[in-house]
């Protein structure tokens, strides 16, 4: 339709009011924008109309919904929102209005400006007309979805507006036909679309309705919450097509209710009146507002137990009698005396339904619900609300006795009990014992009991179901099991695992079984009790033993006065102090770090690229993790940024905060942010060195002196307080005087206070790029900054690159990195021992190990773990080494063997190790992060 409310009046009175440039183009083409001649674009900007001199900003787009660049600005021409403007090309275009409006519910000028848009498809007509009301904007967001997405935008917006009405249908149910663009909230021409401009003013109101709502409840600036409601419910709408935000639906039926519909009538009436001399007819929304409204349950909505039906009447319901009907079928009925006053103030009466009698056994089923007002012979239907009634309704009826799995001894007649049920008249009974394939005994009675009798030996299963006033009968409800029975076996066995000094408290408990005289308690190493750790008998349902760390299973049986013995019940897995846990989701999840957390657990340091880790997913987020002692996860926190993942490192402090270290990619700065041990943000730093133009980035962090000390990717180290309120300039630490320094890959504070700075380094006068000759250097700090020692291997072909750094129980220094192997192809592991003074005191390398060793950790009496593959990606290797390198223990972890990635390994005080690695087990680059506490190694 072309929409020009019909009134070539106004426009003429108004001409002069009109933003345009000269040469018609209807704005102000910026420096290689649109040149404004060529197609003609009339339209109206309305919430309200937006009054003279709102700016009007029309951007041509791509197919794909992208802005070209080329873009023209004009303004309205009058109070009545009316605008145009001339386009060279056809295309897609986007209209943004930005302006003060007309409010329709107050008849007054906002106080706030407000942004409104709209996609237009610009045709090759030679005129053409293109509105910019609340439903292009509010469906603004899905069309450019949708573009994006491959449809075209004729295509786009007429999926979008498809799926707009039909979520909009429980409040506002209409056939209505055109493009939103078209739409106008006065009927100002003979060929207006009345029942479209209807739908557009009622869909405007009913909106501004729940923003004066919504800023009256929190004291807010009414258009900055009508802003929010409106961007937040496109923003929602677009992303799929549905309104997801939760109760919107039912906020919006109750603003529907409360809309003064004269009144936004007569004051847009009146505003034309003031703007043309003449009025133009006001759409009219007067039987889109129903008396009579179902606001709850909400349309689509799921049931199973008892419902409410909530609904909004009429201020007058003299002889007024509603009805519920649910498919057709009345259920119940109050009249006007049956209202209370309470309901009367609230302007809402209830309905109490019953689900559970139009369930079925197996399969959802769909109901209507509709309530009729009834004045003597006239009669008002509200709106129909479609509910799916689950088989879960069945829940409903609560057997009560016997218990679930209840054991009988020298009893053959069982009496069965249970909850009655709102509406029951009458309930069937079944008893069987294979399913209910067959039934062994079918009563019905009045009551909330029946008995079953001359039972023989054997499991039985029971079960009800309800007949109503209406003889309808709902489902079978879950059955409940007894058993006619010597005795039981022990049921429900749960382990508690609690740490002591050097081992562990294991503590089971299983359900106590009626008449027991006592039980017998197996713990074994396998799962068919060959070899037992523990064969006792306890008179009670619980026992605490103690045992060392490992994987155990363990067993219940009961025996009875006479010493008979039942069978074994189902045998529960222990893990004794060690755990198995997998993070991530559906994309690339990859760990960097862990660390045994002063708080108890641990903190892993990881990136993600699944969306199910990070919701607001921005390429490569990072993700921080606490775990607990038994590898359950307590918190995280996932961080967002421009670029990809920017943390490298992180620290924990003594009283919980934990401070991570990078770059942050957005500003080629160093970022240094800071955690509270419930893992919320605290605040960051960003810093770069005045004289640093290029990227700049933190790469390692500890804290020394009391002060957080943190190195760069410049090769220079700085300092800041706890509270990172300022970071130093470059500390002026010594240096290297037998080499020149290529990085640093760790600091490191000593048992003496000491920092060692550690990294990869290369012979003075030597190439950098030419690997071979590199080495590792080790430069050890005093607290003044001064020089304790440095050393070297730059040159000497043993490590070219370096992994880690540690100090030992002797207080050596160890220091893993990699050697070239066979065939100078793939790097080995290589690793060196230093004194306390910087001397070496050996060596070591080993061809069949891997160089990508993660990491290595401090043991007992001055041996150390590694962790290695025997292959690049294949599975891992964890070796306990003394101080000459002699191999003492290892083992293979996991029991998966191709594309695992190690990382980490940390040796705990009691002999167990804990492992941090990544497992890429279907082989498309879409790892999952894997934390393993293994038992002590011995071999």
């Amino acid at each position: 339709m072309n929409f020009k409310l019909g009134l070539a009046m106004i426009s003429i009175a108004l001409a002069s009011l009109t933003g345009c440039s000269s040469g018609g183009s209807g704005g102000h083409p910026e420096e290689g924008g649109i040149t404004g001649t060529g197609y003609t674009i009339e339209g109206s900007a309305q919430k309200g109309p937006f009054l003279i001199g709102s700016t009007v900003d029309v951007t041509q787009l791509t197919d794909q919904g992208e802005s070209t660049g080329t873009s023209i600005t004009t303004k309205t021409k009058d109070s009545l929102g009316n605008f145009s403007f001339k386009m060279s090309n056809t295309g897609p275009t986007i209209i943004t209005v930005d302006g003060y409006h007309y409010n329709e519910l107050t008849g007054l000028i906002s106080d706030d400006k407000l942004t409104l848009r709209a996609i237009y498809d610009v045709s090759n007509a030679d005129e053409q007309s293109a509105n910019v009301n609340i439903l292009t904007h509010l469906t603004h967001d899905r069309v450019l979805e949708l573009m994006e997405a491959g449809l075209d935008v004729v295509q786009a917006v007429s999926q979008a507006q498809e799926e707009w009405i039909t979520d909009l249908e429980s409040i506002i149910d209409s056939d209505i036909d055109g493009t939103f663009s078209q739409f106008n909230i006065y009927d100002g021409s003979d060929d207006a679309d009345s029942e479209a401009n209807s739908y557009l003013l009622f869909t405007s109101a009913v909106f501004y309705q729940h923003a004066t709502n919504l800023a009256e409840a929190e004291n807010a600036n009414l258009e900055a919450k009508l802003a929010e409601l409106l961007n937040n419910t496109a923003n929602d709408f677009g992303a799929d097509g549905e309104i997801n935000t939760d109760g919107l639906i039912d906020d919006l039926r109750v603003a529907a209710t409360e809309l003064d519909v004269e009144a936004i009538q007569t004051n847009l009436e009146n505003l034309s009146r003031g703007e043309t001399g003449t009025v133009i007819p006001a759409a009219d929304i007067g039987e889109l507002q129903s008396q009579v409204i179902i606001l709850s349950p909400a349309e689509d909505a799921t049931v199973s137990g008892e419902s409410v039906v909530r609904v909004s009447i009429p201020t007058q319901i003299s002889n007024t009698e509603f009805t519920l009907l649910v498919s057709g079928e009345p259920v119940a009925t109050k009249d006007a005396a049956q209202v209370s006053q309470e309901e009367l103030d609230a302007g809402q009466i209830t309905f109490n339904w019953q689900p559970y009698f139009w369930a079925t056994d197996n399969a959802t089923s769909r109901h209507s619900l509709l309530v009729q007002s009834s004045v003597g012979n006239s009669r008002t239907n509200s709106n129909l609300v479609n509910v799916t009634v689950f088989p879960e309704a069945k829940n409903a009826l609560q057997l009560s006795a016997p218990a679930n799995n209840t054991s009988f001894k020298n009893q053959v007649d069982v009496n069965l009990t249970w909850q009655a049920h709102d509406g029951a008249q009458s309930y069937t009974v079944q008893l069987s014992k294979d399913g209910f394939l067959n039934t062994i005994s079918e009563q019905t009675v009045n009551g909330t009991e029946a008995t079953v009798t001359d039972l023989k030996l054997g499991v039985y299963e029971w079960r009800i179901r309800a007949t109503n006033a209406l003889n309808k009968t709902g489902p079978w409800s879950n059955p409940l099991n007894f058993a006619i029975d010597p005795l039981n076996t022990p049921t429900n066995l749960t382990s508690t695992v609690n740490t002591n000094e050097t081992d562990y408290d294991v503590t089971l408990n299983w359900s106590a079984v009626d008449q027991a005289q006592s039980y017998d308690i197996q713990i074994a190493k396998d799962e068919t009790f060959i070899d037992l750790a523990l064969n006792t008998n306890g008179t009670t349902n619980t026992i605490t033993e103690t045992l060392t760390i490992g994987e155990y299973y363990a067993r219940i049986r009961t025996v009875d006065q006479n010493g008979l013995e039942s069978d074994w019940g189902e045998s529960s897995k222990l893990e004794v102090g060690t755990f198995r846990t997998v993070l991530g989701g559906s994309g690339n999840d990859q760990a960097k770090k862990i660390i045994r957390s002063n708080q108890g657990g641990y903190l892993i340091l990881a990136s993600t690229d699944s969306p199910e880790v990070s919701t607001n997913l921005n390429g490569i987020d990072d993700w921080i993790i606490r775990v607990d002692d038994n590898g359950h996860k307590v918190n995280e926190h996932v961080s967002i940024a421009i670029g990809r993942d920017r943390f490298k490192d992180f620290y924990e402090s003594s009283d919980g905060f934990i401070y991570l270290v990078g770059q942050d990619w957005g500003s080629s700065d160093a970022i240094l942010l800071k955690l509270n041990s419930n893992l919320d943000h605290v605040s960051e730093l960003l810093y770069k060195p005045e004289n640093i133009t290029e990227q700049f980035s933190f790469d390692y962090i500890t804290k020394w002196n009391n002060k957080l000390t943190i190195s760069s990717s410049n090769n220079t180290v700085h300092q800041t307080d706890m509270e990172i309120t300022n970071m130093s300039s470059a500390l002026e630490i010594p240096s290297l005087e037998n080499a020149e320094q290529l990085n640093i890959k760790e600091l490191l504070v000593t048992s003496s206070n000491n920092l060692l700075v550690s990294g990869e380094a290369y012979p003075f006068g030597g190439d950098p790029s030419f690997g071979l000759t590199n080495g590792i250097y080790v430069l050890n700090i005093g607290s003044n900054l001064n020089k304790i020692y440095e050393w070297n291997n730059t040159g000497e072909y043993f490590q070219v690159w370096m992994t880690s750094v540690i100090e030992t129980s002797n207080n050596d220094i160890l220091i893993s990195g990699a050697g070239l192997g066979l065939n100078q192809i793939l790097y080995k592991a290589a690793f060196t021992r230093l004194d306390s003074q910087g001397n070496k005191i050996n060596q070591y390398s080993d061809d069949n190990l891997f160089y990508s060793t993660a990491n290595i950790s401090p043991s007992v009496n001055s041996n150390f773990f590694g962790l290695f593959s025997n292959a690049p990606s294949s599975q891992i290797l964890a070796i306990e080494f003394d101080e000459n390198f002699n191999e003492l223990n290892q083992k293979y972890i996991p029991e998966v063997f191709n594309n695992i990635y190690q990382k980490q390994l940390i040796r705990e005080s009691n002999g167990s190790l804990t492992l941090l690695y990544d497992v890429d087990e279907s082989h498309n680059q879409s790892r999952d992060i894997i934390i393993n506490k293994v038992p002590p190694i011995i071999n």
